[in-house]
Order: C-alpha cells, then sequence, then structure tokens
C-alpha cells in the first residue's frame, strides 16, 4: 500500500510552527536571561530559522518526496515554513509587547537613544529620530516587519537550502530500482 503524501502546505504549516515555537522558547530564554535586547543573542536566534528551513526541505524531500526534490519545490517549502512560523513567533511577540512586557518597547528605545548619543548625533537628529521611532516601534508595525523579516531571511535561506538539498529523480530508473527489490 502507498504511503498518502502530505499536501505541501499542511507540511510547511506543520514544520513553521515547530520552528516558529523553537523561536519562542529561545525569546523566552534570552528575556528571562536578561539579554532580550542584547543584538548578538538576538541574532543568534537565526541559526533557529537557518536549521529549521534545512531540516523542513531535507524532510520534505525524504520523507514525502521519495528522495527527491526539484529546486522550486524546496524554494517553495522553505519559505512556507519561514512564513508560517514568522506569523507564529511575530504573534508571540505581538502578544508579549502588548500584555506581558509592555515597557520592552520603552527598553528598546532607551537602548537606540544611548547608542544614537553615544556615536554623537545631534538634538536635531535625535528629534527626527524620536517622530519615527514612534511608528516604527509599534506593537503591531513591529508585527508586521517581523513576518516580513521572517520572510525575507527566509527565501535567501530557501534558495541555499533547495540548491544543496534537490536531487533530481528519473522516473524510469525509480521504478526499475523498486522491481529489483
Amino acid at each position: 500500500m502507498e504511503q498518502k503524501k502530505t499536501s505541501s502546505i499542511k507540511f510547511a504549516m506543520t514544520y513553521g510552527l515547530y520552528v516558529g515555537l523553537a523561536s519562542i522558547v529561545y525569546s523566552v530564554v534570552l528575556y528571562f536571561a536578561g539579554i532580550s535586547l542584547n543584538s548578538a543573542a538576538s541574532n543568534l536566534g537565526l541559526l533557529i530559522l537557518i536549521l529549521g528551513i534545512g531540516i523542513s526541505v531535507k524532510n520534505y524531500r525524504d520523507l514525502e518526496n521519495g528522495g527527491f526534490l526539484e529546486f522550486g519545490e524546496g524554494f517553495k517549502i522553505g519559505v512556507l515554513v519561514s512564513m508560517f512560523s514568522g506569523v507564529f513567533s511575530s504573534f508571540y511577540q505581538l502578544i508579549f509587547m502588548k500584555f506581558i512586557d509592555p515597557s520592552i518597547l520603552d527598553k528598546m528605545k532607551d537602548m537606540y537613544y544611548e547608542n544614537a548619543i553615544e556615536k554623537g548625533m545631534s538634538e536635531a537628529q535625535l528629534s527626527q529620530m524620536d517622530g519615527m521611532m514612534g511608528i516604527i516601534y509599534n506593537p503591531f508595525v513591529l508585527f508586521l516587519a517581523g513576518i516580513l523579516s521572517s520572510l525575507i531571511f527566509g527565501a535567501l535561506i530557501s534558495l541555499v537550502a533547495a540548491a544543496i538539498l534537490k536531487k533530481k529523480g528519473d522516473a524510469f530508473e525509480n521504478i526499475m530500482s523498486n522491481i529489483e527489490e
């Protein structure tokens, strides 16, 4: 009996949930460690997306597609996984900023002001920066930016993963190998 193939959307949604949950757990760990505003530690979270896309594309090839993968299929799976994980993790961030620790936005603004002052920005530049921060540091704008950045990075990672993991199959050879067994 032939195994039923999972739809690529359902597959990507499942793996996107896994990657999103891993990102959320990492974010919670950073928060309780007191280093959630550390950019190096936050950027390390990109490894979760890289590993998640790589594993999901490989598993799609091996578990759902009979060991074969066209470049376009791999790219599609990777982008969908990044989209779903971006939605899940950005939704968590929205809840976090609105209800769990609303002061985090002020802490982020303060950190950027301190960096700007250290770099020697003038009062006029700081005033202009303040106006822009009011728009950017809105939880809903950050929610959309999280999804968009996940898609952009996910697309780049998916290009690499699909190129590395693609494996073309010869239908005749595949059928003959099954007969010989």
